[in-house]
């Protein structure tokens, strides 16, 4: 089984091999993974976040 997530036109779909840490990194060196979004792996789980980065904040705390 896989996992699809839609957020708003953008979707990401997670194989259903993707089940720890090392598939993870396999999945991410490939070339079925997402080249936009942050898509990382902590504490057992996929984490997907498909907001655009708000550039006026980014900036602001870089500019500290």
């Amino acid at each position: 089984m896989t996992t699809t997530l839609v957020v708003e036109r953008d979707s990401v779909t997670i194989p259903a091999w993707v089940d720890d840490l090392d598939s993870f990194r396999r999945w991410a060196r490939s070339d079925e993974f997402p080249e936009s979004g942050r898509i990382c792996f902590l504490n057992g789980e996929v984490w997907v976040d498909m907001s655009k980065e708000q550039a006026f904040w980014h900036n602001q705390v870089k500019s500290e």
